[in-house]
């Protein structure tokens, strides 16, 4: 959706003021400036009068708009001491004008009326004109575009009957504004082009830049963004020539759109920031607002849903003040998309019928027929056929009209979608085809490969598997190009990849279709963990050292009062009886703070491109057979693959690939898992019938392979994930793990490189941090603690790292209590073949890279706060073989599709540790520390001949068979993630 309503703000109050040449008074615009703030403008004179609606049309041109209201308002007030009827007329036109930048549109309406009234009584007709373009203004971000016309119309015979060739210039761009507005562009072009050409005559480039921003909308919406290119760049060099801000936040928000509609997020959120940072340093609400919704847009095409609602939500409390209808039509209209996503459909339906409705009320035809589309969307996705149609006729109907060329592709992809839901399936190609086709010629990857798959989807119930493979193929090529692109933080790359996953899943059911299983397995190893894929195989090099004193001086404020705001959350949640809403306050105040310190983050790329990291260089897997992969002949590798209609489950093992189709949706598969897991938690003797039947479900088709595995390799996807398969049941009295070592991976190709690193730690062996201090002084006689957010002193956790020395020696470093310092585990871990922490864990799977293992703070003013967060892990360079995380849920974290779970594991493998042992839910404390002591005494560095999944597979049997820990709560919470050897 590509509103624009800012395109001319900025555009009205320059030369408002009647424009006379000013006598010479000897004050500088600097200079009265500060004689106006401080309230001592003594000098009562029409040439000081003069001088003050001077130097504020000379700040409103740059875009400082509260600067030139405030030499407006005191031109106001010493015209009323004056009893200057004429100077007081142009005061209150110019003052109108820059509120009206500023959004105060009730006092600029109120201001522009009282000129009309006095330009009238006085006849004075440019007055009159300067008050009549204020009041379309207004009325236009009301969306009354046809009196908004109506008055600048007026404007413009007003300024021609007087003479005034520049104002007539600049009421020929308005009056163009009005029909590009309503999609008239052959009639906008010709008023738009008028102006600035007469704009160019006079000489005035300020206003000739702003038209130029108009006409490149233009070419915007008709594809032409080679023309579009080029016009934004001559009015940003015009811009900033002249310094003008507000033009400069313009161009940069139509560049971003640009870059954004081509795939390219990186180079559209460079644009924004610099256009969002310059509206708010001049005060620009309407400005600020549009960039927003600018901005939500690009975070909703990455998959980023929650980033994109916020900044839809911070754009609507601006326009509810404003009362812009348009945005909030537009804002609502991706809200409505958001809220069926999370499983809102009332909310979704009620927001996405609002946006039509201010649309329609408003006449902006390219707003209405996005509300349509979003519309449209909806109901296909509830097999409303006939309402969607109805959505599509009307919204395809209003982009031809204003030969929205670019809309007009999206729109045929809806239709391609709905004739393949009526079985229409040779009319979707077509349509799909077309509208690829048209995307293609428009350079726009986004809506080429969403029609491509529209294709490819009709052309396999067709019966053309060929063609449809052709199809699909392409659409990976555009979203694996486009990739590279896509945003700074890993978090936000594999939530753009996590929403295009359908053509490969469609490439996928096609190979297997056709019974080629290792084809099927490449795409399926093409569409997992490749962000994580980029950070293992990247010569990485931290952004740090290229910091410059000042930017290393601005992170290590911003870091402060980021520690500084965590230990006070975590304190005040610690608390005998924490108090709700001072909690809530400090969280609130930390989040801003989160993402001040993630925006500085994302401004060293911008700074340091040297430092991006190079994505989609790294190759896939595609020998599965290797003997690195496969060490033993019993060995046996699984992966899986979770569509929204069914479940793929692939087997290697040395002698090829073999490839089960399962029956079970993914909503199916989550509901079974949260039963089990529900089960588990509460040590439920009845969890068996659940194990045994998912054994029977995801394991069964696999049962003659695994049949004497000595070792099961687990590549789980989406909600398997959350499936501790070890502890599934293959007969009624046994479980997988009684049969097999359990390991798990993100994808074979991961599993390939962690195999092929080998880090190189320093002489010591282990350095283990247990039992950290974190305020609170016994856990009296609990027996059972669990190793949470509750922060309960853990002596179990202290007992487990104080084995370690007796297992492997001297060099075992270990550190408890107030020693067990985050500052001090950042400074030795890099040195360390094998990294334990014992010590609770809080996961946050909104936010995963700050979920968190915690240590000790240190004393006042210590650097560090003691959460050790998953995104500080990120920045160290580890050398260790394995680490382990002795806490709660530190394998959890925000399950992404493709990608796998994101949080504290994940952050280890970027660091370069190629293992973890980690837990899937909430551990108990005593157990845990049976378990760890009992791994450790097995592996020993490997020096036994013991691999880590062996290892871990005879500790877990060690409590299975015991009284008290039998139950799989106790031993199947830990899970070996990585190198398994």
């Amino acid at each position: 959706m590509r509103v624009r309503p800012t395109a001319l703000l900025g555009f009205l109050s320059l030369g408002v003021a009647l424009c006379q040449p000013p006598p010479a008074v000897e004050f500088t615009c600097a200079s009265l400036l500060e004689v106006v703030r401080a309230g001592q403008l003594r000098k009562e004179s029409v040439a000081v009068g003069d001088k003050l609606r001077s130097c504020g049309n000379e700040f409103n041109g740059k875009g400082e708009y509260l600067v030139s209201v405030q030499l407006f308002e005191a031109m106001r007030a010493l015209a009323i001491k004056l009893d200057d009827q004429a100077m007081l007329a142009a005061a209150l036109v110019a003052t109108a004008g820059a509120r009206t930048q500023l959004s105060d549109l009730a006092e600029a309406e109120v201001l522009a009326r009282q000129a009309l009234s006095l330009g009238e009584r006085l006849g004075d007709k440019s007055v009159m004109a300067g008050a009549l373009a204020v009041l379309a203004e207004l009325v236009r971000q009301h969306g009354d575009y046809d009196q908004s016309r109506a008055y600048n119309l007026w404007a413009l015979e007003l300024f021609q009957a007087v003479g005034n060739t520049r104002r007539v210039a600049y009421q020929l761009h308005n009056v163009g504004f009005t029909y590009l507005a309503q999609g008239d562009f052959p009639k906008a072009l010709d008023y738009l082009e008028k102006s600035a050409s007469a704009l160019k005559a006079a000489g005035n480039e300020w206003a000739r830049a702003t038209v130029l921003l108009s006409i490149a909308g233009i070419h915007e919406d008709l594809g032409d963004y080679a023309r579009n290119r080029e016009l934004l760049r001559e009015s940003l060099r015009i811009h900033e020539s002249l310094e003008n801000k507000q033009g400069i936040a313009s161009v940069e928000d139509a560049f971003g759109r640009m870059y954004a509609e081509q795939g390219d997020f990186v180079a559209a959120r460079q644009a924004y920031e610099k256009a969002l940072t310059l509206r708010m340093s001049i005060g620009e609400k309407g400005g600020v607002a549009s960039t927003l919704i600018n901005m939500g847009e690009m975070f909703q095409a990455e998959g980023n849903s929650e980033k994109a609602a916020e900044h839809f939500r911070r754009s609507l409390e601006i326009d509810a003040k404003v009362k812009n209808s348009n945005r909030q039509a537009e804002a609502l209209a991706h809200l409505g998309q958001i809220y069926e996503q999370q499983g809102k459909p009332n909310l979704a339906v009620q927001s996405l019928k609002e946006s039509l409705r201010l649309g329609r009320e408003s006449g902006f035809k390219r707003l209405t027929a996005s509300a349509l589309d979003h519309l449209a969307a909806f109901h296909l996705r509830r097999n409303q056929l006939a309402s969607a149609e109805e959505c599509l006729k009307e919204s395809l109907s209003l982009r031809e009209q204003m030969a929205n060329r670019a809309g007009m592709a999206k729109t045929l992809t809806l239709m391609a979608v709905l004739a393949y839901a009526r079985k229409d399936f040779a009319g979707s190609v077509t349509v799909a085809q077309r509208a690829a086709k048209l995307a293609s010629d428009l350079g726009q990857p986004e809506a080429q490969w969403r029609a491509l798959t529209a294709a490819g989807r009709a052309q396999v119930a067709l019966g053309k598997p060929q063609e449809a493979a052709q199809s699909f193929d392409a659409a990976i090529a555009l979203i694996e190009g486009a990739r590279v692109q896509a945003g700074d933080s890993r978090r936000e790359q594999s939530l753009y990849f996590a929403e295009r996953l359908t053509p490969y899943q469609e490439r996928i059911a096609l190979a297997v279709a056709g019974k080629r299983g290792e084809e099927a397995l490449q795409y399926a190893e093409r569409s997992k963990a490749r962000v994580l894929l980029d950070a293992i195989q990247a010569d990485r090099e931290p952004v740090t050292k290229r910091m410059t004193e000042g930017e290393r001086s601005k992170e290590q404020e911003l870091r402060n009062a980021l520690t500084a705001l965590n230990r006070q959350v975590l304190l005040a949640s610690q608390e005998e009886r924490p108090v709700l809403a001072k909690v809530s306050a400090l969280k609130q105040r930390r989040d801003v703070a989160r993402a001040q310190y993630e925006r500085f983050q994302s401004s060293l790329y911008v700074a340091h491109p040297e430092l991006r990291e190079k994505r989609g260089a790294g190759s896939v897997l595609t020998d599965f057979r290797s003997p690195g992969l496969l060490p033993t002949p019993s060995a046996v590798l699984l992966e899986f693959i979770v569509t929204p209609e069914r479940t793929y489950l692939f087997v290697v093992r040395r002698g090829g690939v073999s490839v089960h189709e399962i029956r079970v949706t993914r909503r199916e598969l989550a509901r079974a898992i949260t039963q089990f897991r529900t089960r588990l938690a509460s040590r439920d003797l009845e969890a068996g019938d659940s194990a045994r039947r998912l054994y029977d479900l995801l394991l069964a088709p696999a049962r003659a392979s695994l049949r004497g595995a000595s070792e099961v390799v687990v590549a789980p996807d989406g909600v398997l994930w959350e499936l501790p398969f070890q502890a599934l049941k293959p007969a009624a009295n046994r479980y997988l793990i009684e049969e097999s070592a359990v390991s798990y991976v993100p994808s074979l190709t991961v599993l390939a490189e962690t195999l092929r690193v080998r880090p190189e730690g320093g002489a010591a062996s282990v350095l283990a941090f247990g039992n950290p201090a974190v305020g609170k002084e016994s856990v009296g006689k609990r027996k059972f603690v669990l190793m949470d957010e509750r922060l309960e002193p853990l002596p179990e956790a202290e007992k487990q790292v104080l084995a370690l020395p007796a297992i492997y020696g001297g060099s075992a470093k270990v550190f408890t209590g107030r020693a067990a310092l985050e500052e001090r585990w950042k400074a030795e871990a890099s040195r360390y073949d094998i990294l334990h922490l014992a010590t609770h864990g809080i996961v946050n799977p909104r936010n995963p890279l700050y979920s968190t293992v915690v240590l000790s703070a240190g004393e006042a003013g210590s650097k560090e706060d003691g959460l050790l967060e998953a995104w500080e892990i990120m920045e160290l360079e580890l050398k260790a073989r394995l680490a382990v995380l002795s806490a709660c849920e530190t394998a959890r974290g925000q399950v992404t599709e493709g990608e796998g779970v994101i949080g504290l594991m994940w952050a280890f493998f970027v660091a370069g540790t190629p293992a973890t042992l980690v837990s899937q839910w909430k551990v108990e404390s005593a157990s845990s520390t049976a378990l760890m002591v009992g791994f450790h005494q097995r592996w020993r560095a490997g020096a036994n001949g013991v691999s880590k999944s062996q290892a871990l597979r005879e500790a877990s049997l060690r409590l299975l068979k015991s009284s008290e820990y039998s139950h799989p709560f106790y031993w199947a919470g830990y899970i070996l993630a990585g190198n398994p050897r």
